[in-house]
């Protein structure tokens, strides 16, 4: 009896501890917000942003659950994933803020472009953009097959000009307390320290990642503002793009050209194809490992006649600039400097291609450009 209650004890004790270490974490760890230190078990306090984050008081744009969300005329329809979903400071609201557009977005997962193209509205009062937007690793899997083509019947990449008068709203952003300023505020996760506990354990102790999340080092420390700046966490989806061959870049690119023509075939919408580069395509050329610098598939598909957006190139040389936070530490996504700097570069482009024109002709200042400190 003595020895059964001795055991009882030792286990209450131990329960005991393990609460109190539970407890002491996720006091500790407030808050935990990004998807990639809940994903991989990093400790949220060494990810979280500690620099100035920005969200606008109302989205500007329409996010459609379903497709007769889609119920009245808009001047840019863009289907696309979670880099187009986010309604406090998603591109769409920086790009509506500069050229006072009205805009509707579709969830990639869950309406595909030809239920689009097959509604009623985009047929009674087209759009006069269409913008598919996919992060690069993805865009082979959401365009796997093409049937054969003809080549004398694809149309030109010359876009559908159908002009759009724009100019600027200035709708104002709100600014948001660092992370760790937030800290009292935030409510006790104790699933992600029960997360960083088993996680960290494998990884640190016994040397092997149990997690879908890669850390590397970079070169510098000054990217980032959160307390382990000089490391990056990368979603293991994003090399996935290695696996990807040119027979895939060749099918896709044969894919989006399809959508193109049915896109542009009404001879009044101009199609946009708007590829992501994930955070390793962004950052490989600062990070320590030299293996991942010519891993990004998105240039591949510019020269094949397709109305292509090249943010990437924008995106890298913020990076090299040293832009901080352009991407969340903690998380896959830009943060509000990335989007709005991707709706510069979408702006840019419509407004090269005569698609948007500024109301005020007279304006000197630059309808898309926005100072990113």
């Amino acid at each position: 009896m003595d020895k059964f209650k001795s055991y009882n004890i030792y286990v209450l004790v131990a329960l005991l501890l393990l609460a109190a270490v539970l407890f002491s974490l996720a006091l500790f760890m407030r808050p935990v917000e990004g998807n990639l230190t809940r994903l991989g078990g990093y400790l949220s306090n060494n990810f979280n942003v500690n620099d100035e984050r920005k969200v606008f008081k109302e989205p500007l744009y329409k996010l459609a659950k379903k497709i007769d969300d889609y119920d009245r005329y808009y001047d840019v329809v863009v289907i696309g994933d979670s880099f187009s979903r986010n309604l406090k400071n998603g591109w769409q609201n920086f790009l509506v803020n500069k050229t006072d557009i009205s805009l509707i977005t579709f969830d990639i997962q869950k309406i595909s472009p030809s239920e689009i193209l097959s509604s009623p509205m985009f047929h009674k009062m087209p759009p006069r953009v269409f913008i598919y937007e996919s992060i690069e690793y993805a865009i082979w899997l959401r365009n796997s097959y093409c049937p054969a083509r003809n080549l004398s019947e694809i149309n030109s990449n010359e876009m559908v000009v159908q002009p759009v008068l724009v100019s600027p709203i200035l709708a104002s952003l709100v600014n948001l307390p660092p992370s760790k300023q937030s800290y009292q505020e935030a409510k006790l996760d104790f699933d992600a320290a029960a997360n960083y506990m088993y996680k960290s354990l494998f990884r640190n102790i016994l040397n092997f990642n149990v997690t879908k999340v890669r850390d590397y080092q970079l070169m510098s420390n000054d990217l980032f503002s959160n307390k382990n700046s000089s490391t990056i966490l990368f979603h293991y989806k994003n090399f996935d793009k290695s696996k990807i061959t040119d027979k895939n870049i060749e099918i896709s690119t044969c894919s989006l050209l399809n959508l193109q023509d049915a896109v542009q075939a009404n001879k009044k919408t101009s199609f946009l194809f708007f590829p992501v580069p994930d955070k390793l395509s962004a950052y490989s050329h600062v990070l320590q490992d030299k293996s991942f610098k010519e891993l990004s598939i998105i240039h591949k598909f510019e020269g094949n006649d397709l109305n292509m957006l090249r943010v990437d190139r924008y995106i890298s040389d913020k990076v090299s600039a040293g832009v901080v936070d352009l991407y969340l530490p903690d998380d896959t996504h830009w943060s509000y400097k990335g989007y709005d700097m991707a709706s510069i570069a979408v702006c840019e482009y419509l407004l090269n291609k005569g698609v948007f024109l500024h109301a005020n002709k007279h304006k000197k200042t630059k309808l898309c450009s926005v100072s990113v400190q």
